[in-house]
């Protein structure tokens, strides 16, 4: 599970640097679900 997180921070990260904004809300919406299910 740990790992999974880094590598989504990571692919978020180059996906920050080519998309920007449209990236980082995806992730963010993605990592809250990783790190809180219920929402």
């Amino acid at each position: 599970m740990k790992y999974f997180i880094i590598i989504t921070l990571f692919i978020c990260t180059l996906s920050g640097l080519l998309f920007a904004f449209e990236s980082v809300a995806v992730c963010d919406n993605a990592l809250s679900t990783i790190v809180n299910p219920a929402g």
